[in-house]
């Protein structure tokens, strides 16, 4: 359970020494197992900007270069009433085991896995010329590269974007063509959503793991590997493996027409890849394929008949492998939907990062407003989270989205480091879909472990790439899954 503290308006001296004295204890007790510290300093309508900086310069204090700061800390302003809150930053396990980094002579698989150890733990001062290397690896021309050290480079306070975030052309899709049932990608500006998740939290690192999943077993002597890739969406987690994995020859199964369009024209001139616009349980291959892939969207299938219809569809010594995101367990559906709001805002506090007052200057009055209610929102949010307050973090997730769902936004982020909180909007926009069983049927690892299992398959590999909530190997976040569907 999360503690909190209180003070008056700390007005001397010695009364601020007593507020850095409940802060301090605050960040130990948050180091040593607390999810979660709030200081509240009672309605001050004159300091509360002054308030902020202190606590700022207080944080600011105790990082040293020699040392890694295991914590996210925000200072926020309701009603005229400041919040302190510290939460710890998620970590995921030792998930570099058995990653396979000879690559087959692939260079980017290489680099990616050589810099992968660093987006999973602390960073030591023997890592210094890693990090000069991360520095530059982001104007790299792989998306791979450039997205893995932009999330690596954000993580050590430095936010940073992948530079093809901005790369991809928007296309029309004419009305009509999004069939009966509107899907979650027919509702949201799916342009936006796909480019804007390049700074999700283990957007390519699970790429990463998934394509080390694949070389550890693919024929080194076949030129080309026949491969299903299972709700494709726009592509570019399968640009990213194709990168890793060139041998790969790819049939893409989308069933938005909105998001196949994007599809077409990301994979326009690439023989490897075949763009196929169907239901993937309606997808009847003339023979057995040796692999089968996902990522991401698994939890936008019926899970069993997703299973069910990829056992079929694979050859008797094939392999499906799912990279997606799973919540914690739950047993009722307000459980649930606690969980997903728990979920949820454990990528978005690690990637709230400062937008300072000069972007904010140049932006647009509707991007400033967005900003300043995901900068106060997030964090309370996720401190009812943290206290197991699901009921209060989701009414709020509901206010906060009434009050940004109007906003008229500009078609392009007015300066790049906005792009966190068009990442921020669009999770929190799939957020409330879960919630109201649009679409995520998003369950818990375990389950979807047992759900393969009873479709016959054998879990021959898993590991979790991220965690959001918890530190076992089977809490929630993301995750990747080898099933075979002859045995081990």
């Amino acid at each position: 359970m999360a503690r909190q503290g209180s003070a008056s308006p700390p007005q001397t001296p010695e009364e601020w020494d007593g507020v850095f004295t409940q802060l301090k204890r605050g960040y130990i007790e948050t180091i040593h197992g607390l999810p979660a510290f709030r200081l509240v300093l009672s309605p001050n309508p004159t300091g509360s900007l002054a308030a902020i900086d202190k606590m700022k310069a207080f944080f600011d204090g105790l990082k040293d270069d020699a040392f890694d700061f295991l914590l996210n800390h925000f200072s926020v302003t309701e009603e005229e009433t400041v919040h302190c809150i510290i939460f710890r930053k998620p970590t995921a396990g030792a998930v570099t085991k058995g990653l396979d980094t000879s690559g087959k002579g692939n260079s980017v698989f290489e680099l990616a896995a050589h810099l992968y150890p660093l987006t999973t733990g602390v960073c030591h001062s023997s890592e210094k010329g890693l990090q000069n290397l991360v520095h530059e690896t982001l104007s790299h021309k792989s998306l791979t590269l450039s997205t893995l050290a932009a999330e690596i480079m954000t993580q050590r306070g430095i936010p940073s974007l992948p530079p093809k975030i901005f790369d991809t052309a928007r296309l029309v899709v004419k009305e009509g063509e999004t069939g009966d049932t509107p899907r979650f990608e027919d509702r949201i500006d799916v342009h936006d959503y796909s480019a804007f998740e390049l700074v999700h939290p283990a957007y390519a690192r699970q790429v990463v793991l998934l394509a080390g999943e694949i070389l550890k077993r693919l024929d080194k002597h076949e030129e080309r590997v026949r491969c299903l890739d299972v709700g494709t969406g726009l592509g570019l987690p399968l640009l990213m493996l194709l990168e890793l994995c060139p041998q790969l020859q790819v049939t893409a199964i989308e069933p938005s027409p909105t998001s196949f369009a994007y599809l077409v024209q990301n994979f326009a001139g690439r023989p490897e890849v075949n763009p196929v616009q169907m239901d993937f349980l309606a997808h009847r291959p003339t023979e057995g394929q040796p692999l089968i892939v996902s990522v991401g969207a698994s939890h936008h299938l019926d899970t069993f008949r997703f299973f069910q219809h990829a056992w079929s569809n694979l050859a008797d010594d094939g392999f499906l492998m799912v990279a997606d995101e799973f919540v914690s367990p739950f047993a009722t559906p307000r459980e649930r939907a606690y969980r997903l709001v728990q979920h949820h805002i454990g990528y978005l506090v690690p990637t709230l990062v400062p937008v300072p007052g000069e972007v904010l200057d140049v932006a647009e009055a509707t991007e400033r407003i967005l900003v300043e209610n995901l900068s106060t929102q997030i964090p309370l949010i996720a401190f009812e989270v943290s206290c197991g307050l699901g009921d209060a973090a989701t009414l709020r997730c509901r206010r906060l989205m009434e009050d940004i769902a109007h906003l008229n936004l500009p078609e392009t982020v007015s300066y790049p480091l906005l792009a966190f909180s068009r990442f921020h909007l669009l999770e929190l926009e799939a957020l409330l879909a879960g919630l109201d069983y649009e679409v995520e049927r998003k369950t818990y690892p375990e389950h979807f472990v047992a759900l393969g299992e009873a479709a016959g398959f054998s879990l021959v590999e898993h590991k979790r790439v991220y965690g959001t909530a918890g530190h076992r190997e089977w809490d929630a976040g993301t995750h990747v899954f080898v099933f075979a569907k002859g045995g081990s």
